[in-house]
């Protein structure tokens, strides 16, 4: 039977006048979805998955002879449970384990489900429980080889990186002579490693034999030999230390010979120190190491590193190897060494990881951990769910389209109705529309009226009526000079009825003899012709208070003024 095709087989096997009854066909599509949710929910292998399609028909039986078996914890459920948890981290390749696991796997399905055939199943002792526990015995004693094997290895590895980053922090931008670079990352590293390996509480210790390497490294440091109070405590540390380096020197202890050796060279740098003499500082190279994170930048927040306090032998996880993923169980998790060992699906050695590498690596996303228990309940609770909303869609669909049908009803009703309306009111509207012209065309005449009696209103104001009396040919020739003296700038009295006011002559328009007259604001009040102008003056209509200066005059203002300031 095709991958999730259930349904659509029956179908081809059904007569020409034959089909499924609604409710069949809607249970058997859901055990169809519901083992393909079940499969990608709990990401197993793709090979898994068709091997797995076996058990369609007994869960399509179970599932029409009880609608509500997923939630009433059906016997069948604990073995999907021990399917995911033997299956998860299987992966298809030509090694031996994995075909001879895909091999067994596939008997004891096929019997399982002649079994079914053959009458009730007893779930409980099957062909699927009885490979279950062959199975289980095979991991048993791979993974405990492999965790004896391992676990002192995991603790000296653990010994050896919490060594190598004491020593790298605490010697990292000092200042230091040869012998005691030497010494520190040769004797003193191996012993820290020791003493770290034999340790009951490997963290404790590592606490301990960092501050007592500071401490050694701070009393090789230079100071100012008037400052007596740190003087005096380098004394205290040097007189305290001899001892104590001696005896966690363990590398050299079947050594006395080199053990002494190496003392007195750091009784010499001491003795240089106390006396002020000066230390000639060496160069040196942190130590190798392959652990991801020996930086002394880096640091594993406590969020992250409570993430892998809380996992657990026994969880999947699933990593990129040569860019393909891999499955990866924890295997061993030693809490004081903080070391976590990690197998295959066949029970081998995978990779081991500290504690804060694999925080790093959750952060990152280049571990994740895979689905650590049977989500089938809840495969199929959403399942429903879907389903239900699904059919609530189709039933809103439904109640909408019919709702669409009565509004479109009542619309075509209205319609009609409305037709009727609309004739009378064409009728209406054309009248209105006539009257509406007939008042804009009004409203238009007046406007025209309105602005011409402006415009008349506006010429009365610049172009004010006078009389133009006649001048004899003394009183032209008086005030056209008058006029001839009067320049840009000049002030001119204006009197209309009985009012005077002030304007400044802005222009004068010898082509068209006129002169443009502004208020104080510098806006134009009125604009005179030649002959106009003389009468105001004649007529005393007009009055220069002003004359202004002429161009010449204000040029010769301006050179009598350099003269004087020279």
């Amino acid at each position: 039977m095709p991958y999730g095709k259930m349904v659509a087989t029956l179908e081809q096997q059904l007569g020409p006048l034959e089909s499924l009854e609604q409710s069949i066909y809607a249970q058997l599509s859901y055990c169809d979805r519901l083992l393909i949710n079940y499969h990608q929910g709990h990401q197993l292998d793709p090979t898994i998955q068709k091997v797995l399609v076996i058990l369609l028909p007994i869960l399509a039986e179970i599932q029409l002879v009880n609608l509500k078996w997923v939630w009433e914890q059906h016997p069948v459920i604990e073995l999907l449970s021990t399917l995911q948890k033997h299956c998860i981290g299987w992966q298809e390749s030509d090694s031996r384990t994995s075909v001879h696991f895909l091999s067994q796997l596939t008997k004891a399905l096929t019997e399982f489900h002649d079994g079914w055939q053959q009458g009730p199943i007893d779930f409980s002792d099957n062909a699927l429980t009885h490979f279950f526990k062959r199975e289980d015995n095979r991991l048993r004693k791979l993974e405990q080889r492999v965790k004896d094997a391992e676990s002192g290895a995991l603790k000296a590895k653990r010994a050896q990186d919490l060594s190598t980053r004491i020593i790298n922090s605490k010697m990292q931008g000092k200042l230091l002579p040869t012998a005691i670079i030497q010494f520190l990352q040769k004797n003193w590293h191996d012993s820290l490693i020791l003493l770290l390996v034999n340790s009951d509480n490997i963290q404790a210790e590592s606490h301990r034999l960092g501050k007592l390497t500071e401490t050694l490294i701070l009393t090789f440091q230079p100071f100012e030999q008037e400052d007596t109070e740190i003087q005096q405590r380098i004394y205290r540390l040097v007189g305290n230390l001899q001892e104590e380096i001696s005896n966690v020197t363990i590398s050299l202890k079947h050594q006395p010979e080199k053990l002494n050796q190496a003392l007195a060279a750091i009784e010499t740098e001491h003795l240089k120190i106390l006396k002020g003499e000066t230390i000639e500082p060496a160069e040196f190279t942190a130590l190798a190491t392959d652990d991801l994170l020996s930086d002394a930048g880096t640091k594993i927040s406590g969020s992250l590193l409570k993430k892998v306090n809380q996992v657990k032998e026994g969880q999947w996880f699933t990593h990129n190897v040569e860019e393909q993923p891999q499955a990866i169980k924890l295997l061993l998790k030693l809490t004081d060494s903080q070391q976590l060992l990690f197998s295959n699906h066949a029970g081998m050695k995978a990779c081991q990881y500290s504690f804060d590498e694999l925080a790093y690596k959750l952060s990152n996303n280049s571990i994740k951990p895979l689905p650590d228990k049977c989500r089938i309940e809840q495969t199929a609770s959403i399942l429903i769910e879907n389903l239900l909303k699904v059919q609530s869609h189709q039933q809103q669909k439904k109640a909408s389209i019919i709702e669409e049908q009565k509004k479109q009803q009542a619309q075509e009703e209205r319609l009609k109705l409305d037709q009727h309306k609309a004739l009378a009111e064409v009728k209406t509207l054309q009248v209105q529309k006539e009257q509406q012209k007939i008042i804009s065309k009004q409203e238009q005449e007046q406007e025209q009226e309105q602005e011409q009696e402006q415009e008349q209103e506006q010429e009365k104001t610049l172009k004010p009526a006078i009389e133009q009396p006649e001048l004899s040919f003394a009183e032209q020739q008086k005030y056209s000079v008058q006029l001839h003296q009067l320049a840009v700038g000049g002030k001119v009295r204006f009197v209309r009825n009985d009012t005077p006011r002030t304007c400044k002559l802005a222009a004068i328009i010898q082509q068209s003899n006129k002169y443009i007259f502004v208020n104080r604001e510098g806006i134009k009040d009125s604009e005179l012709l030649k002959q106009e102008l003389i009468i105001q003056l004649a007529t005393q209509q007009a009055e220069i208070i002003d004359q202004g200066d002429k161009f010449e005059d204000a040029l010769s203002k301006v050179v009598s003024s350099i003269r004087n300031k020279k």
